[in-house]
C-alpha cells in the first residue's frame, strides 16, 4: 500500500467533510427563515379570514358587563 496516497486520501476526505457541514449550515440558513416567511404568511392569511366571518349576530348592539368578586370567601 502506497502510504502517500493514503495520507492523501484521507486529506481529501476531510476537506470533504467540513465542506459537507458548511453546506449543510447554508442549507438550514436558508430553509429556516422561509419557513418562518410562510408561517407568518399563513397567520396572517387567518387572522385575515377570521375578520370576514358572520359571528350569527349584530355586534354593535351587544352590551357587557364586568362584576369583580372578591379573593376570600
Amino acid at each position: 500500500m502506497n502510504l502517500n496516497q493514503g495520507v492523501k486520501d484521507l486529506g481529501t476526505r476531510s476537506i470533504a467533510r467540513s465542506g459537507g457541514r458548511m453546506q449543510s449550515v447554508l442549507v438550514v440558513a436558508e430553509v429556516a427563515p422561509a419557513l418562518l416567511l410562510i408561517g407568518a404568511g399563513l397567520m396572517m392569511k387567518g387572522f385575515l379570514r377570521r375578520l370576514d366571518v358572520d359571528p350569527g349576530f349584530d355586534p354593535e348592539s351587544v352590551a357587557t358587563m364586568s362584576i369583580g368578586l372578591p379573593q376570600t370567601r
